[in-house]
């Protein structure tokens, strides 16, 4: 995957409500969220990958506050050794941190199998 398209921002402003799981942290977003909300579908999780595990601490370590801070608002939701999650009970959506694999958003796209459907 060599060549990336590239559109006006505003042609995708449905996927604006993902903006505020990206404050606070250096992760981007990937996955099977924008595959449910292209297709009209209810978002029940959000996968965000980190260039290095430094930066998926980082994250974790925002979340946590998150936590602390607004329980509320957001709970840790489970841990695995391919993932650190928590939930945002206000958007009813879990965060997936991802921690196994780290990479530029070129290099995690690129190797991602978009032939798997669920």
């Amino acid at each position: 995957m060599s060549n990336f398209k590239t559109a006006d921002i505003y042609n995708f402003r449905q996927l604006f409500f993902l903006d505020k799981f990206l404050i606070g942290h250096n992760g981007f977003i990937a996955g099977g969220c924008f595959k449910n909300i292209f297709n009209g579908e209810r978002v029940n999780d959000v996968d965000i990958f980190f260039n290095s595990m430094s930066d998926f601490e980082n994250a974790k370590k925002f979340f946590e506050k998150q936590i602390k801070d607004k329980p509320n608002l957001w709970r840790k939701s489970y841990q695995n050794k391919k993932v650190w999650a928590v939930y945002s009970i206000k958007d009813k959506i879990r965060i997936e941190l991802i921690k196994s694999v780290f990479g530029s958003p070129k290099k995690i796209i690129s190797d991602f199998d978009f032939t798997i459907t669920k």
